[in-house]
């Protein structure tokens, strides 16, 4: 093998590697941001489902599964197959708001409208 030969293979076998090198990059990027993206939002579904137990489950069924316990209040899975995000989040911001007989009113922050919002949302996927 002649010397350029050697330099041209040597030049291949180099931008080769930092090639693998790049992607190997790439994809641990990649890989780091789906899950921060993912544990944040599993964080976020069970403060969502901490504050549905803790302000809600007393009328609402708030899981796939059951009967709410007052019969008026529909099953959170309902609401979320009859409306959009956006609508169920507007219905969601009027209803604790406002509250309405038995239901007190109710304030949360925005971050707790979102988990919650984030949770009753999870049951359309399931």
């Amino acid at each position: 093998m002649s010397g350029s030969q050697k330099r041209f293979s040597l030049t291949i076998l180099a931008s080769s590697t930092l090639l693998a090198m790049l992607v190997g990059v790439a994809i641990g990027l990649f890989a780091t941001a789906y899950w921060l993206v993912s544990s944040q939002e599993l964080a976020s579904q069970q403060r969502g489902k901490d504050l549905a137990i803790l302000v809600c489950d007393r009328c609402h069924a708030i899981s796939t599964t059951g009967n709410s316990p007052n019969p008026k209040a529909p099953p959170f899975r309902q609401l979320v197959e009859k409306l959009s995000a956006e609508g169920l989040g507007e219905q969601l911001d009027v209803a604790l708001s406002m509250g309405h007989a038995p239901m007190p009113p109710w304030k949360l922050s925005p971050g707790q409208a979102t988990d919650l919002l984030t949770y009753i949302t999870l049951l359309k996927q399931k």
